[in-house]
């Protein structure tokens, strides 16, 4: 027997389960070429539990079409553990929640709908939200179409939410209603919102551990860049925050009593900072975040940028008396004094990371070179003092000081 001919008849005794899960691994367009490997495998890729359909603009969209019809219909009744859809600008949506609603039917528990651009596709259908089985979701719409919540909601099982590039007809009274639907939800991240004019964004869940709201492709010009006018968080379980605004002032609730770990980005614009000085001018009343900072005074782990830093210092800084390690991401604006005065905040600080960029390749715009530096103390006043001249010293090494 040939070596080729050995191959095969391995391949033809391997068990079916087997070659599912191997599949799975697979986008299925890749999956779908193993089926000349072997007449046993001709159709089995149809079968792997886990489904993802990715489209780009540019391809043949008919053809994508037929496709995800076919491997659907050689499917049958078979189960679906995850599927996902990446779908953009160059195929028609008519067929889109027929696509998904066939993921519901099969009890899937991992759901992904990325979907931008599409004609003829309005939204997920509103069987998603109250799909009993899914413990994670994930949607992104972009600009095309919006979040329609006026039905029921019902997610009994999900842990795990993401929102990416979302926008809901209703604002805030809609994404609380999702919100609420979701009782044994750990993990939210809401990136690339699309708020525009939000006046409240309210975070309130007493069964998520982890958080995160932040851009991960911001745009100073795009209107809906920012948080909500006021952001409140009342999640008493939480566990780790990640939050980035450009409006520093604005949370009126923060309850964050079991905070283990935060990564913060505020800033503060150009044109914030003049309106704040008018206001308290007007009604002497300090524009600040003073009680955001306070709400995070008891983590342990803390990831702060250097306009971050600056926000920091303007506002009341508190003690971080639970404060074991500091990272500070910085570009050429660090300030040496911001720095020491956080340092000094920070009584059972034991390990310090500087993660900065050599400003003299910056400036030129060539490569930016990643220059990370850890720094470690005891914690007593004689090791502080000297992590603070370490750091004085390698700040001035690198020419940050001029």
């Amino acid at each position: 027997m040939s070596a080729s001919k050995k191959t095969a008849s391995r391949l033809n005794d391997l068990p079916e389960s087997l070659i599912c899960r191997i599949l799975s691994f697979l986008p299925i367009e890749v999956a779908a070429t193993t089926s000349v490997l072997s007449k046993s495998w001709r159709f089995v890729f149809a079968f792997a539990p886990d489904l993802s359909f990715r489209y780009d603009e540019g391809a043949d969209g008919l053809a994508f079409v037929d496709f995800v019809d076919k491997v659907l219909v050689r499917r049958g009744q078979a189960l679906v553990k995850k599927f996902s859809l990446y779908l953009v600008e160059g195929i028609d949506g008519s067929r889109v929640d027929a696509w998904i609603l066939y993921s519901l039917r099969r009890h899937v528990s991992d759901l992904e709908i990325q979907i931008f651009n599409l004609d003829n596709w309005f939204g997920p259908p509103s069987d998603v939200f109250v799909a009993k089985t899914l413990v994670r979701l994930v949607i992104g719409t972009g600009d095309s179409c919006m979040i329609n919540l006026e039905g029921n909601c019902d997610l009994p099982n999900l842990k795990i939410l993401r929102l990416d590039e979302v926008q809901f007809t209703d604002d805030n009274i809609g994404f609380l209603k999702l919100l609420s639907s979701c009782p044994a939800l750990e993990e939210l991240a809401m990136v690339d919102m699309k708020w525009y004019d939000w006046d409240v964004c309210s975070l309130c869940s007493t069964s998520l551990q982890r958080i995160k709201v932040c851009w991960e492709s911001y745009d100073d010009d795009e209107d809906h860049n920012g948080c909500p006018k006021s952001v409140s968080f009342d999640t008493p379980n939480l566990r780790l925050l990640e939050y980035s605004d450009d409006n520093a002032n604005k949370c009126p609730t923060v309850n964050f009593d079991k905070l283990v770990g935060a990564k913060i980005h505020l800033r503060r614009k150009a044109e914030q900072e003049e309106e704040e000085e008018e206001e308290e001018e007007e009604e002497n009343v300090a524009g600040d975040a003073t009680g955001f900072w306070k709400g995070i005074s008891n983590v342990e782990i803390l990831v702060l940028t250097s306009e971050t830093l600056e926000v920091l210092t303007e506002d009341h800084m508190p003690v971080f008396k639970n404060l074991s390690q500091l990272t500070m991401k910085t570009g050429p604006e660090l300030r040496w004094e911001s720095l020491s005065a956080l340092i000094n905040n920070c009584p059972n600080l034991g390990t310090l990371f500087l993660k900065v960029t050599d400003h003299n390749s910056w400036r030129q715009s060539g490569p930016l070179l990643k220059v990370n530096k850890r720094f470690e103390c005891g914690g007593a006043d004689e090791d502080k003092k000297t992590l603070i001249e370490q750091v004085k010293q390698f700040l001035e090494e690198i020419n940050f000081e001029e």
